[in-house]
């Protein structure tokens, strides 16, 4: 990209996946071991890429501390303080769309939004807003 010309650089770690219902390696303690090692070397790659590059931007947004700590403490924001489960997810949200954001479809214990993880992977729409919520901050 910076041979193409790109001079701003918006990066983001990688999340605390081993926290979530889905599991990459069957020892979450390897799979976050690995990504804490990834998420440094990616930090000391682009502390070396600014020292060589004078005439860059370049923002490490730690997106891995953020979904931690309202993994913690859902309470931590005001776009998160309705999740209600932080360690699972509903089958009937991962294989369907759903309708409205506070769907709650009847074989779940919560409605979608009150759910961290809309699948073994992805976070739910109110994470999505707090993740939002920091960048611009990040960026302001």
């Amino acid at each position: 990209l910076y041979e193409l010309g790109a001079r701003n650089f918006l990066l983001h770690t990688v999340p605390p996946i081993n926290r979530g219902p889905y599991k990459v390696q069957p020892d979450r303690g390897i799979e976050g071991n690995d990504i804490n090692d990834f998420n440094y070397r990616m930090t000391e790659l682009f502390k070396d890429f600014t020292l060589t590059h004078d005439d860059i931007s370049v923002l490490l947004f730690d997106l891995n501390s953020l979904f931690s700590q309202v993994l913690d403490d859902p309470t931590s924001y005001p776009q998160t303080v309705n999740l209600k489960n932080t360690t699972g997810s509903c089958k009937a949200y991962e294989s369907e769309e759903v309708p409205s954001i506070d769907f709650k479809d009847p074989s779940c214990e919560y409605a979608v939004d009150e759910y961290f993880w809309l699948d073994g992977l992805h976070p739910t729409y109110p994470v999505h807003e707090v993740h939002a919520a920091q960048v611009a901050l990040a960026l302001a």
